[in-house]
């Protein structure tokens, strides 16, 4: 996948869209998601907080910041998400709590070529 025209975003800008976990071959291609349990492998609950993209692969994400890519199994189980308007807006005015330890890439690179 080509990162150049990808947005970076970091992911306390999500919110679960859905009121629980769905199977991920229910999910459609291009949705954003969170994987909640892998049963495939024989994990209950996932503590891994990014957010991945599904591709037209029927099995294969990718993750939305640093373009890594992860297989599912279609039996296992992921929360999908959605931009969070509110936090996005929060962040970009620094005035959301965890602002500064979630900038992206860009913003980094970009005060620091400021500084100089």
């Amino acid at each position: 996948m080509n990162t150049n025209n990808v947005v970076l975003l970091p992911t306390i800008a999500y919110r679960p869209s859905a009121s629980r976990a769905i199977r991920f071959d229910a999910l459609h291609p291009g949705s954003t998601f969170r994987i909640e349990a892998e049963p495939s492998r024989g994990i209950k609950k996932v503590r891994d907080g990014r957010v991945y993209r599904k591709d037209r692969n029927g099995f294969f994400s990718v993750d939305t910041i640093t373009g890594a890519g992860v297989v599912l199994m279609p039996h296992d189980l992921v929360m999908p998400v959605v931009k969070d308007k509110e936090a996005m807006t929060k962040l970009k005015q620094g005035k959301h709590p965890n602002a500064k330890q979630h900038e992206t890439p860009h913003a980094v690179d970009n005060k620091q070529k400021a500084a100089v």
